[in-house]
């Protein structure tokens, strides 16, 4: 009855929604048997991480709806098809960076 923490630092979101359930049901089965057995403490320890796992499963499924979006609307903007597609300056500099001026107080 481990949290998929997989599904949470490196998501495949498919994979993480089944381990999301998996987890959901083995919560379910565990708070099933301390009610049964009246362990009121374990059932309500039980209710909390069923509703911990719930709400991260959650937010994995908007962060893969949002990820799919995301796909689904940039997938061709980023795709040069020939090298003049693509702009290159052989005498890159970069200007001055507010932050690090800021920072410095120059």
């Amino acid at each position: 009855m481990r949290a998929p923490q997989n599904a949470i630092t490196r998501p495949n979101f498919a994979v993480c929604d089944e381990a999301f359930q998996l987890a959901h049901n083995d919560y379910q089965q565990a708070l099933n048997v301390a009610q049964a057995l009246g362990y009121n403490f374990l059932a309500g320890q039980m209710q909390k991480l069923l509703q911990s796992s719930d709400a991260k499963r959650q937010l994995t499924q908007n962060q893969g709806r949002y990820q799919q979006n995301v796909l689904a609307t940039t997938s061709s903007i980023f795709r040069p098809k020939k090298a003049s597609d693509v702009l290159v300056n052989p005498r890159f500099t970069p200007g001055p960076d507010p932050t690090r001026q800021a920072c410095s107080g120059s």
